[in-house]
Protein backbone atom coordinates (compact mmCIF):
# COMPACT_ATOMS: atom_id res chain seq x y z
CA UNK A 1 0.00 0.00 0.00
CA UNK A 2 1.24 3.40 -0.90
CA UNK A 3 0.24 6.66 0.88
CA UNK A 4 0.98 10.28 0.16
CA UNK A 5 4.54 11.47 0.43
CA UNK A 6 5.46 14.46 2.52
CA UNK A 7 6.25 16.39 -0.65
CA UNK A 8 2.80 15.72 -2.13
CA UNK A 9 1.10 16.88 1.06
CA UNK A 10 3.21 20.06 1.15
CA UNK A 11 2.41 20.85 -2.48
CA UNK A 12 -1.31 20.34 -1.86
CA UNK A 13 -1.24 22.57 1.22
CA UNK A 14 0.66 25.25 -0.70
CA UNK A 15 -1.91 25.23 -3.52
CA UNK A 16 -4.78 25.45 -1.02
CA UNK A 17 -3.07 28.31 0.86
CA UNK A 18 -2.46 30.29 -2.32
CA UNK A 19 -6.06 29.77 -3.43
CA UNK A 20 -7.43 30.97 -0.09
CA UNK A 21 -5.14 34.02 -0.07
CA UNK A 22 -6.18 34.98 -3.60
CA UNK A 23 -9.92 34.60 -3.00
CA UNK A 24 -10.05 36.25 0.46
CA UNK A 25 -10.27 39.87 -0.83
CA UNK A 26 -13.03 38.89 -3.26
CA UNK A 27 -15.00 37.20 -0.47
CA UNK A 28 -14.48 40.18 1.89
CA UNK A 29 -15.66 42.63 -0.78
CA UNK A 30 -18.69 40.46 -1.49
CA UNK A 31 -19.57 40.36 2.21
CA UNK A 32 -19.29 44.16 2.52
CA UNK A 33 -21.46 44.63 -0.59
CA UNK A 34 -24.04 42.19 0.78
CA UNK A 35 -24.21 43.95 4.17
CA UNK A 36 -24.53 47.35 2.51
CA UNK A 37 -27.25 46.12 0.12
CA UNK A 38 -29.22 44.42 2.88
CA UNK A 39 -29.17 47.56 5.03
CA UNK A 40 -30.12 49.84 2.14
CA UNK A 41 -32.96 47.51 1.17
CA UNK A 42 -34.20 47.63 4.78
CA UNK A 43 -34.08 51.43 4.80
CA UNK A 44 -35.91 51.73 1.48
CA UNK A 45 -38.49 49.14 2.56
CA UNK A 46 -39.09 51.08 5.80
CA UNK A 47 -39.51 54.36 3.92
CA UNK A 48 -41.97 52.80 1.43
CA UNK A 49 -43.85 51.18 4.32
CA UNK A 50 -44.12 54.53 6.15
CA UNK A 51 -45.35 56.30 3.02
CA UNK A 52 -47.98 53.63 2.34
CA UNK A 53 -48.98 53.49 6.00
CA UNK A 54 -49.56 57.26 6.10
CA UNK A 55 -51.83 57.04 3.07
CA UNK A 56 -53.77 54.02 4.37
CA UNK A 57 -54.20 55.23 7.95
CA UNK A 58 -54.73 58.90 7.12
CA UNK A 59 -52.16 59.94 9.74
CA UNK A 60 -48.58 61.15 9.71
CA UNK A 61 -46.10 58.27 9.85
CA UNK A 62 -42.57 58.92 11.04
CA UNK A 63 -39.28 57.13 10.44
CA UNK A 64 -36.59 58.12 12.94
CA UNK A 65 -33.18 56.99 14.14
CA UNK A 66 -33.33 54.81 17.25
CA UNK A 67 -30.47 53.32 19.20
CA UNK A 68 -32.71 51.24 21.50
CA UNK A 69 -35.61 50.47 19.09
CA UNK A 70 -38.07 52.11 21.53
CA UNK A 71 -37.37 55.85 21.27
CA UNK A 72 -36.41 58.29 18.57
CA UNK A 73 -32.86 59.27 19.40
CA UNK A 74 -32.91 62.70 17.84
CA UNK A 75 -29.53 62.38 16.19
CA UNK A 76 -28.40 62.13 12.62
CA UNK A 77 -26.62 58.82 13.30
CA UNK A 78 -28.88 56.03 12.04
CA UNK A 79 -26.25 53.27 12.32
CA UNK A 80 -27.81 51.71 15.44
CA UNK A 81 -31.20 51.30 13.79
CA UNK A 82 -34.52 53.05 13.22
CA UNK A 83 -38.21 52.77 13.99
CA UNK A 84 -41.41 53.55 12.07
CA UNK A 85 -44.32 54.89 14.12
CA UNK A 86 -47.60 56.71 13.62
CA UNK A 87 -47.58 58.73 16.81
CA UNK A 88 -47.53 62.48 17.12
CA UNK A 89 -44.63 64.31 15.54
CA UNK A 90 -42.38 65.65 18.28
CA UNK A 91 -38.97 67.14 18.69
CA UNK A 92 -36.50 64.30 19.18
CA UNK A 93 -35.39 62.64 21.37
CA UNK A 94 -38.75 61.23 22.45
CA UNK A 95 -40.61 57.98 23.01
CA UNK A 96 -43.57 57.37 20.67
CA UNK A 97 -46.89 56.59 22.38
CA UNK A 98 -47.43 52.94 23.40
CA UNK A 99 -48.68 50.83 20.52
CA UNK A 100 -47.72 53.34 17.83
CA UNK A 101 -44.48 51.66 16.73
CA UNK A 102 -45.17 49.84 13.47
CA UNK A 103 -41.67 48.56 12.65
CA UNK A 104 -38.25 48.32 14.33
CA UNK A 105 -34.88 47.73 12.67
CA UNK A 106 -31.40 47.10 14.00
CA UNK A 107 -28.37 48.65 12.44
CA UNK A 108 -25.15 46.86 11.56
CA UNK A 109 -22.01 47.44 13.57
CA UNK A 110 -19.87 47.36 10.42
CA UNK A 111 -21.84 50.18 8.72
CA UNK A 112 -22.14 53.87 9.40
CA UNK A 113 -25.44 55.51 8.41
CA UNK A 114 -25.74 59.29 8.56
CA UNK A 115 -28.68 61.46 7.60
CA UNK A 116 -29.21 65.15 7.21
CA UNK A 117 -32.51 64.70 9.10
CA UNK A 118 -33.35 63.31 12.52
CA UNK A 119 -36.66 61.99 11.20
CA UNK A 120 -38.65 61.62 8.00
CA UNK A 121 -42.34 62.49 8.26
CA UNK A 122 -44.74 61.03 5.69
CA UNK A 123 -48.06 62.78 5.44
CA UNK A 124 -51.30 61.16 4.25
CA UNK A 125 -52.93 61.64 0.88
CA UNK A 126 -49.60 62.07 -0.95
CA UNK A 127 -48.96 65.39 0.73
CA UNK A 128 -45.53 66.85 1.21
CA UNK A 129 -43.12 64.74 3.17
CA UNK A 130 -39.72 65.38 4.65
CA UNK A 131 -37.01 65.21 2.03
CA UNK A 132 -33.43 64.33 2.87
CA UNK A 133 -30.48 62.02 2.37
CA UNK A 134 -29.21 58.97 4.24
CA UNK A 135 -25.60 57.98 3.47
CA UNK A 136 -24.52 54.38 4.09
CA UNK A 137 -20.76 53.87 4.52
CA UNK A 138 -18.51 50.95 5.34
CA UNK A 139 -14.78 50.73 5.96
CA UNK A 140 -14.04 51.37 2.26
CA UNK A 141 -15.08 55.02 2.60
CA UNK A 142 -16.83 57.42 0.25
CA UNK A 143 -15.90 55.65 -2.98
CA UNK A 144 -18.16 52.72 -2.06
CA UNK A 145 -20.78 54.69 -0.12
CA UNK A 146 -24.39 54.81 -1.26
CA UNK A 147 -27.09 57.38 -0.61
CA UNK A 148 -30.81 56.92 -0.15
CA UNK A 149 -32.36 60.20 -1.26
CA UNK A 150 -35.97 60.89 -0.26
CA UNK A 151 -37.78 63.49 -2.37
CA UNK A 152 -40.44 65.87 -1.05
CA UNK A 153 -43.32 63.52 -1.88
CA UNK A 154 -41.64 60.70 0.02
CA UNK A 155 -40.15 58.58 -2.75
CA UNK A 156 -36.72 57.14 -1.96
CA UNK A 157 -34.09 56.46 -4.61
CA UNK A 158 -30.57 55.05 -4.49
CA UNK A 159 -27.60 57.13 -5.64
CA UNK A 160 -23.80 57.03 -5.75
CA UNK A 161 -23.56 60.83 -5.40
CA UNK A 162 -25.29 63.54 -3.41
CA UNK A 163 -28.54 64.92 -4.81
CA UNK A 164 -26.58 67.83 -6.29
CA UNK A 165 -24.05 65.49 -7.94
CA UNK A 166 -21.24 65.93 -5.43
CA UNK A 167 -19.30 62.99 -3.99
CA UNK A 168 -20.55 61.16 -0.91
CA UNK A 169 -18.49 61.70 2.22
CA UNK A 170 -18.09 59.24 5.05
CA UNK A 171 -16.97 60.07 8.56
CA UNK A 172 -13.33 59.26 9.10
CA UNK A 173 -12.76 56.04 10.98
Amino acid sequence: MRGFTLMEILVALTVITITVLLTQPVIATGMLNMQRSTTINGLVRSLHFARRSAAERGRDTIVCASSDRRRCSGGEDWGSGWIVHDGERQTAPYAPPPGSILYRSRGRASLDIRANRTQFVFRPFRGRSTNGTLIVCDRRGGAEARAVIVNNIGRPRLARTRSGGGPLECPSA
